[in-house]
């Protein structure tokens, strides 16, 4: 049997704070306000105990979801060890002698307070947020409970806190800030959203600007490459090495340029010294700074 000390301490009655995984991780965390040192079949069946903010767990497995509960207690069930004592942090549903240990049981206790209506928040969580609960988790082990100023509303703040949301002040009810969590979850979610959004417009029109970049690069290099006769019928050849323009003509040495512009490039042939050139912007002809002139071939 539980301390009757132990279970008219509280007033409240079960409120739940839900946190779902939103996209392909599956993962839930879901903070729980119930009734002090309750059994799981108390809440099954409906019952009212003291307050209390504990947090399950869930995550998608090839079975189905797999969830575990976990609340920060003091060690004793004494007042004296509710007001102050050594810590820890055990499973919700830790099947003492005086739990209901049926799976079945612990099942529908979890559905039951996951069904809650009364207040609920979705927040993304993946692998890497689980890691820091987990860790955050093993933190609180060695933590020394204090009813005042390091309980099981504090152990909740701390584990919004690692995965990147705000909590509530810790000076009132768990019904209360449960109910206070809720629009700053929302509020949070909203924020990262927008953030969201905004890096994918922010990356969306880079990669536009580096199309067009590239389109235009493309109609540059295509204005200029390809065979040539000059005004005097010499035959020429240009390609592209990297960032260079290749000049070639039978019997003379490979000349090399580069673009000043937009319809504009120079180039230093070892024969005949160097030039700058400006081409049509149809790509048909080139003009170069001695009056010799290149047309399409």
């Amino acid at each position: 049997m539980k301390s009757k000390r132990t279970i008219t301490f509280a007033v409240f009655i079960v409120f739940s704070c839900q946190i779902y995984v939103i996209g392909q991780t599956g993962m839930t965390v879901q903070f729980v306000a119930r009734g002090f040192h309750a059994n799981p079949k108390e809440i099954v069946e409906g019952g009212s105990s003291a307050g209390h903010v504990f947090m399950i767990i869930t995550v998608q497995t090839a079975h189905g979801p797999k969830e575990d509960a976990y609340g920060f207690y003091p060690a004793k069930g004494s007042l004296r060890g509710v007001i102050k004592g050594p810590g820890m942090l055990k499973s919700e549903y830790s099947c003492n002698a005086e739990d209901d240990c049926n799976p079945d049981q612990y099942a529908k206790f979890l559905k039951k307070v996951s069904e809650s209506k009364e207040s609920s928040a979705q927040i993304p969580i993946d692998a890497n947020d689980r890691q820091r609960i987990f860790q955050e988790i093993y933190h609180w082990n060695e933590k020394e409970y204090r009813f005042l100023t390091n309980n099981c509303i504090d152990f909740a703040s701390s584990v919004l806190k690692d995965i990147g949301f705000p909590s509530p002040s810790r000076n009132q009810t768990p019904e209360m800030y449960l109910k206070k969590l809720q629009p700053l979850v929302q509020q949070e979610l909203a924020r990262r959203e927008a953030v969201r959004a905004e890096l994918e417009n922010q990356a969306r029109l880079q990669r536009d600007e580096e199309a067009a970049a590239a389109q235009a690069d493309n109609v540059r290099w295509g204005r200029v490459l390809g065979n040539w006769v000059d005004t005097n019928g010499g035959l020429f050849s240009t390609s592209r090495s990297g960032d260079n323009l290749v000049f070639n003509s039978p019997g003379w040495r490979t000349g090399t340029g580069r673009f000043t512009g937009e319809l504009s490039f120079s180039m230093s042939w070892p024969q005949v010294g160097a030039y700058t050139a400006r081409i049509s912007a149809d790509g048909k002809r080139i003009d170069w700074s001695n009056g010799i002139v290149w047309r399409r071939r």
